[in-house]
């Protein structure tokens, strides 16, 4: 589990032991986690593709349903769906199938005080910080 909290444009992602694991700014695709570095790719218009890469490796991946808070997701080999969970799309559902495996969600109204980043571990932590740039995306757009 990981908690993010900052403000628009920049959020730092901690350990539940406190350590920083990383910090997402806002206009960047890319975040570093220790000393490796990751890239974030766009393709598409109205429902684009994230790609998370490391050098020329494709780690996972979150595709946009058009016009909608859905994504689907490939990582660690297996399909996931990343979707909003209410109306005011600040909560994030993981689902495996139709069963909620997981979420990103603040623990108050405003997202930027503290989100709780609550995913499987079969998720790695670096795929973990990508799905949650993806949501604060949504978020800075509002």
């Amino acid at each position: 589990m990981l908690r993010a909290s900052g403000r628009r444009g920049e959020i730092t992602l901690a350990a539940e032991d406190g350590r920083i694991v990383s910090v997402l700014n806002g206009g960047l695709f890319a975040f570093t986690v220790g000393e490796r570095a990751y890239q974030i790719a766009r393709k598409g218009l109205f429902s684009p593709t994230y790609e998370l890469r490391r050098e020329d490796s494709l780690l996972a991946s979150a595709a946009q349903a058009a016009f909608v808070n859905r994504y689907a997701v490939e990582c660690a080999g297996k399909a996931w769906t990343l979707k909003a969970a209410g109306l005011a799309a600040r909560k994030f559902a993981l689902l495996d199938g139709k069963i909620a495996v997981g979420a990103i969600a603040p623990t108050s109204l405003n997202p930027y005080r503290e989100t709780i980043v609550d995913l499987p571990e079969a998720i790695p932590v670096e795929a973990q910080i990508f799905l949650t740039w993806i949501v604060a995306r949504h978020w800075d757009q509002d």
